[in-house]
């Protein structure tokens, strides 16, 4: 996961889109499973 939010400080300055998002996690075997894990760690 570190290895994910290395390529994404990157972007810091603008907004993500989850197309950006899905590119980063490719690797994963369930990348929106992924997003929406991440998206509920930031907003909660």
């Amino acid at each position: 996961m570190k290895d994910f939010y290395d390529h994404i400080e990157k972007y810091a300055q603008e907004p993500l889109t989850r197309q950006l998002v899905l590119d980063l996690l490719k690797d994963y075997k369930r990348p929106n499973d992924k997003v929406n894990e991440l998206v509920k760690k930031v907003c909660y």
